[in-house]
């Protein structure tokens, strides 16, 4: 297995590179043609963004998957670097010493043969064993567990898909994270096998989940429930599923955004490949009718007048149709195009689906109104779109009845941490001057002298 050592061009890292890397857990360059053709298709790579201090080696600091891209011009083909897991910094120099004498001459920036870098590999683990078990996860000599390919994936890539959009709208994503994902060897929703997440404790799970209903009747079904972070912002999911993963017919996302008090439903449907576009064709969905009543429960109620309640419109759900397949090994926000409950059921009762032989079929060329990724996803993260006053008992009827008809659902619940001083922490067993002044008005005894001052501070 042959490896990729990287120094990305100083006109690369300024600045950019880093961020990117946080933000979207993936780069591109383009190499000379000529220079791209050393590379294997696709391995593990260890990336430098900086050299030491005397300009001399460069400073290695994450590992990640490599591929070739597309071709960009006759002369440039495009790399891709992705998954990235950070460590400290070790200078290229360093590991070229580390590694057995015999084949030290061939570590150095580029394509490194088979047996060097299997010794790279190693010593990297050595000197660094932060990055050994993203190694390990990286290593692509392990063939994929032939689930991965079949419809298990499928709905597994949808699973992770909808995890993906719940941390886009929380504003919480963290692509590095979710690229810990690794298949077992059965079948398991996507949560079950991502690594490197805080999995809630149960007490915290059921304060987080209620507003999706009686939790307690939910959980015996919970596969996976994760705390993701950024600041102050937080975002638990859970996947919950009735069925194994050979027999679900499909994937709901659920969001909740506590700042807004809104849900948010995304039913996925996928498209097919026909000989000249991409469609979906409802003649073929048993389950869409039943599935379109369903989401029709949720109540589209006016607007009480408050600033965070204000909607662009009433609806609160969507269909996301995604061009197949959604594997679960992408680490990209599926292409899609998102349609709402209400433009769908008009499109169906306005006969514009309807084809030349008579036939109703969602062509993805043809459809004149829909939404991106982008535009969704800011939509639902700034508040605008979304329910209003769904009650947590009218939603578990909804996300039931989609177990109950073979569905894998995620559930989402964002919130922000509310942060308390180091100080007030550590008055937080004590009594504060406004309850004794409250003991002292209701007539209890009390020695103490009140400052009103500090009484004012307080306040």
């Amino acid at each position: 297995m042959r490896g990729w050592i990287a120094s990305l061009p100083e006109d690369e890292t300024e600045g950019l590179t880093e961020h990117l890397i946080d933000a979207r857990d993936r780069i591109t360059f383009a190499l000379p043609y000529e220079e791209a053709r050393a590379y294997p298709p696709e391995s593990i790579a260890l990336l430098a963004l900086d050299r030491d201090p005397d300009g001399a080696s460069p400073m290695l600091e994450y590992v990640c998957r490599a591929r070739k891209g597309d071709p960009i011009t006759s002369f440039e083909r495009r790399i891709v670097f992705e998954r990235f897991t950070q460590f400290e910094p070790l200078s290229l120099d360093e590991l070229r010493e580390s590694v057995p004498r015999n084949v030290q001459q061939y570590v150095g920036l580029g394509s490194v043969p088979d047996a060097t870098w299997s010794a790279v590999l190693e010593a990297v683990k050595t000197l660094r064993p932060e990055a050994a078990p993203a190694i390990n996860r990286l290593a692509i000599d392990r063939p994929l567990p032939t689930w991965v390919y079949q419809k298990e994936g499928e709905i597994v890539g949808s699973e992770r898909d909808a995890v993906q959009l719940a941390t886009r709208f929380a504003g919480v994503e963290d692509m590095r994270v979710l690229g810990t994902w690794a298949p077992s060897d059965d079948p398991a929703p996507f949560l079950a096998n991502l690594e490197g997440a805080t999995v809630r404790e149960d007490t915290i799970l059921q304060n987080d989940m209620n507003v999706f209903g009686d939790w307690e009747r939910l959980e015996q079904y919970q596969t996976g429930a994760v705390l993701f972070g950024k600041g102050r912002r937080r975002l638990t999911v859970v996947n919950v599923n009735r069925a194994p993963l050979e027999e679900t017919l499909g994937v709901d996302l659920i969001y909740y955004a506590h700042t807004y008090e809104a849900f948010v439903l995304v039913q996925y449907k996928m498209l097919r490949r026909e000989t000249d576009a991409y469609v979906y064709r409802p003649a073929g969905d048993s389950s869409i009718d039943d599935e379109i009543n369903r989401m029709s429960e949720i109540p589209e109620e006016k607007w009480d007048s408050k600033p965070a309640s204000y909607r662009l419109g009433p609806g609160a759900c969507y269909f996301k149709f995604c061009y197949t397949r959604v594997s679960p090994m992408d680490s990209s926000l599926a292409r899609g195009l998102y349609v709402p409950l209400e433009l769908w059921k008009s499109l169906l009762t306005s006969g514009e689906l309807i084809g030349p032989k008579g036939g109703v079929a969602l062509h993805s060329d043809r459809l004149p109104r829909h939404l991106a990724n982008t535009d969704f996803v800011a939509l639902v993260r700034g508040g605008w779109i979304g329910s209003r006053g769904a009650t947590s008992d009218l939603l578990e009827q909804v996300i039931s009845e989609g177990l109950d008809s073979g569905r894998s659902v995620t559930l989402a619940r964002s919130f922000e941490e509310v942060e308390r001083d180091e100080d007030d922490a550590e008055d937080l067993g004590e009594e504060t001057l406004y309850e004794i002044l409250t003991r002292r008005e209701s007539g209890e005894p009390s020695g103490e002298v009140i400052n009103f001052e500090d009484l004012l501070d307080e306040l």
